[in-house]
């Protein structure tokens, strides 16, 4: 990350001999960038399984549940994503 973070400044964002400034900034924004969809994605596994999200904030459970297949059918959350629709 730190160093996408540098090449966006060195490229982009400064002149020649100044000092870095937007680094922190530019790191927190581009965090945020990959961190909220990485969380959705870990919430819609979990539903997947049929537990809750939350409990994707248990650091090996949450791999565990990542690693196997969901509930078959219908859970509470909604239908089998990996289930194929009736052809008509």
């Amino acid at each position: 990350m730190d160093v996408a973070v540098r090449f966006v400044e060195q490229t982009f964002l400064l002149e020649e001999g100044q000092e870095p400034f937007l680094t922190g900034l530019v790191s927190i924004l581009l965090n945020l960038a990959f961190f909220l969809p990485t969380l959705a994605v870990l919430w819609r596994r979990m539903h997947d399984a049929g537990k809750s999200g939350w409990f994707g904030l248990i650091p090996i459970y949450n791999l565990i549940l990542a690693c196997q297949d969901g509930s078959k059918g219908e859970n509470r959350f909604g239908p089998d994503p990996k289930e194929v629709p009736p052809q008509i």
